[in-house]
């Protein structure tokens, strides 16, 4: 099996197999990569075990036996989705913590980060439900890659909770606890999306990008307030 490419790709804008435009207006994926983002797709709108391997093989533009020759079966294809998932996620909020100097923008950064992630890749948190809400059968699979992507990241997120406290910039609390409260909180702003559009009692504007910005900055301001001495 030839290496795998350390890529960081977004899902949002896959691609098409429209064989008449010119090449050079469209992103350079390799063949596997291809294979990875018409996967997410696939196992997103079909889960794991609706998923087909020719709908993905059509959806990536490749022969079906081209699959096979990077991923054994449908099991270490979603795998590799999988895996590809918590990188794309923790490389991005790895990126945003790296900007931030206090607590407030430590606070800021991760939940900017995590919305924008959540809203430009809807396959990926897709998929990520599923697999979930069928009690993560395959979470062990991914385990190495968790912790390969998240482990660093999350360290970096608990010495920096870590040194604000010591430096009586916010209250002593949990530092995990911060942070899984601050997660939680994000991620269930795109889990309730469909109930929030039919619902009654919330206010949805046309444009939901101003909706997801108005609940960032809610989650913001309520953290702030009860970190801050």
């Amino acid at each position: 099996m030839p290496q795998k490419e350390n890529s960081k790709l977004s899902i949002f804008n896959l691609f098409k197999c429209d064989r008449n435009k010119d090449s050079e207006n469209k992103p350079e994926h390799s063949a596997e990569e291809k294979i990875i983002l018409a996967a997410t797709s696939v196992f997103q709108q079909h889960g794991f075990s609706g998923a087909k391997m020719q709908q993905i093989a059509t959806t990536a533009c490749v022969n079906k036996a081209l699959i096979h020759y990077y991923f054994k079966n449908k099991e270490q294809l979603y795998i590799q989705v999988l895996g590809h998932i918590m990188d794309l996620y923790w490389t991005r909020l790895d990126q945003e913590i790296s900007k931030a100097n206090t607590a407030v923008e430590l606070i800021t950064n991760i939940t900017n980060g995590m919305f924008e992630v959540l809203k430009e890749n809807p396959e990926c948190r897709g998929v990520i439900l599923q697999e979930l809400a069928q009690g993560g059968p395959f979470i062990e699979d991914v385990k190495n890659q968790i912790s390969l992507s998240c482990e660093p990241a999350l360290l970096k997120i608990m010495t920096m909770l870590q040194g604000f406290m010591d430096q009586g910039e916010i209250r002593k609390m949990d530092p995990m606890g911060i942070f899984m409260n601050l997660s939680g909180m994000c991620h269930y702003t795109f889990m309730q999306l469909p109930f929030a559009r039919i619902s009654n009692l919330i206010e949805m504007p046309t444009d939901e990008s101003e909706y997801f910005k108005a609940k960032a900055n809610f989650i913001i301001d309520m953290t702030v307030k009860g970190l801050l001495k």
